[in-house]
């Protein structure tokens, strides 16, 4: 998780204070938001080509956006056109290679 959700409870995996780090790592709460990250870019991103380039997008965007906040259900608001940037460059790419 990055820092732009601090303050949702959905997000916190414990208190860098006063739980171990190990601990914190481990934690169901962590387990449980990668999971979903994780379930959410297989059903949405699995056939994309540039997956490996964007990762799933931005998950605070997509987090931030939806009716429910809290809740990741789908790719980012500006999935389409970090595809059309993509294309457009990697076609670039390859007319310069030939």
């Amino acid at each position: 998780s990055c820092n732009k959700f601090f303050g949702f409870a959905e997000s916190c995996f414990g208190n860098a204070m006063t739980d171990d780090l190990h601990d914190l790592m481990q934690s169901p709460q962590r387990s449980s938001f990668f999971k979903t990250v994780h379930d959410v870019t297989r059903k949405m991103c699995a056939d994309c080509e540039y997956l490996p380039i964007c990762k799933g997008g931005c998950y605070y965007v997509s987090f931030a956006a939806q009716p429910t906040l809290g809740e990741i259900k789908g790719r980012e608001q500006f999935c389409k056109g970090y595809y059309l940037v993509f294309d457009h460059i990697i076609n670039h790419l390859k007319g310069e290679a030939q």
